[in-house]
């Protein structure tokens, strides 16, 4: 365990987002996505989004899948590692965080 604090800070402060990883990631949240249409919680989600004021941020997107993050990107020609990393250096600051 010595070192597991360290370890874990360094992967906020300096993620690598390598390609390999950003992959295994969009196939985790593509397995997430068909849970969630299995048991029915995709539904109710969607439900709360319809009634949910269209100006709300809760209103606008869901959930991804394979289809909307790595299929999407790709016929858009945008490199879904670039796109991670703009994300990352956009919006991931303490300043606009919280807990």
């Amino acid at each position: 365990m010595e070192g597991a604090l360290d370890r874990l800070a360094a992967a906020f402060i300096h993620p690598r987002f390598a390609p390999e990883c950003i992959d295994r990631e969009v196939n985790a949240v593509d397995s997430e996505y068909q849970g969630l249409q299995k048991d029915g919680e995709m539904y109710l989600q969607q439900l709360k989004k319809v009634l949910t004021s269209s100006q709300h941020p809760y209103s606008r997107f869901f959930a991804g899948n394979i289809q909307t993050l790595k299929e999407a990107a790709h016929q858009l020609n945008l490199n879904l590692h670039e796109q991670v990393a703009n994300l990352y250096q956009k919006y991931y600051s303490a300043d606009i965080m919280n807990l």
